[in-house]
């Protein structure tokens, strides 16, 4: 049990950002956490999301919410596509929080808890945002950003940062310098209460995760490796016919095959970096072309 979540028998409602997987992979291990200690646990998300959380646990309550209109070019250039659809974004934050009103009118809720969700939060309910980046990985030219960053963290009551104190594994990004209600509740993985096997067969698995489409870029690069089995979405295991393809759809089918891996390629997200700390195996991490933060997390590794 972690002692600093520090919430016991609370109605709590969970909502986490869908860029890309890891949100909701790190939050599996939250989750497991939270009801150890005896809470009431409602996942909000979209379809897809809400059918991982089942697959982990299948009584969870959960309610549809939509998903940011996030659109990536797959040139690499997050900047300029985030700042294509800010607007379609400030929209969709200020529709979230109103749904969240309506929501509680409805529904008894004591804690809510945003993963990276910028509108999901309440003024009228203890509100708490988790995040690894208490300080975005931004070039010079960038740092506006970073206050609005800051400004939107501190709508919430608590932040919760996915590290420990001494910011093993972000670094920087986790760095408190004088953020008030700030918490290091170390580090989150759907592997964290897995048993891990130390004697393990030569097995490499590619883990196509990241946004659209640079999941698919990361498949072409080890699709004719005969050696290697691949973790992709449903849709690109329909686009190319391989036996090495396994669909990411069944989460506990595709853990299974993690837990086997000795060496793992994928993306250098920092739900990864988590996973791997549980996981004790080998990896070999590419930074996504542009995400600055990967970039950094890929040097500091």
């Amino acid at each position: 049990m972690n002692d600093s979540l520090d919430i016991n028998n609370q109605k709590v409602l969970l909502a986490c950002l869908n860029w890309g997987k890891g949100h909701v992979a790190r939050s599996i291990g939250l989750v497991h956490e939270l009801l150890n200690q005896k809470n009431e646990v409602t996942i909000a998300g979209d379809t897809e999301q809400i059918a991982i959380f089942k697959s982990y646990f299948p009584k969870i309550k959960s309610i549809h919410l939509e998903k940011y209109p996030f659109l990536f070019s797959g040139n690499g250039n997050f900047s300029a596509d985030l700042w294509k659809s800010r607007k379609e974004i400030q929209d969709f934050i200020q529709f979230e929080t109103n749904w969240l009103e309506d929501f509680l009118k409805e529904n008894e809720i004591d804690i809510i808890i945003s993963d990276h969700r910028y509108g999901f939060y309440s003024p009228k309910v203890k509100s708490i945002f988790v995040t690894h980046q208490l300080n975005v990985a931004l070039r010079w030219w960038q740092f506006p950003a970073q206050r609005i960053h800051h400004g939107l963290m501190q709508k919430f009551n608590e932040i919760w940062i996915l590290d420990t104190k001494d910011s093993e594994l972000a670094g920087k990004l986790s760095r408190n310098r004088n953020s008030k209600n700030v918490k290091h509740i170390g580090h989150f993985s759907r592997f964290m209460f897995a048993e891990i096997k130390q004697n393990r067969e030569s097995m490499e698995v590619v883990i196509c995760n990241g946004p659209e489409p640079y999941d698919e870029q990361l498949l072409l690069k080890y699709l004719d490796d005969s050696s290697k089995t691949i973790i992709a979405p449903v849709r690109l295991c329909e686009k190319y016919s391989h036996e090495k393809l396994i669909p990411s759809k069944d989460w506990l089918k595709c853990d299974e095959t993690i837990l086997t891996a000795t060496k793992i390629y994928a993306y250098c997200g920092y739900s990864t970096l988590m996973d791997l700390k549980f996981l004790n195996c080998d990896s070999e991490l590419f930074p996504t072309k542009g995400q600055n933060e990967q970039e950094y997390l890929a040097r500091r590794i």
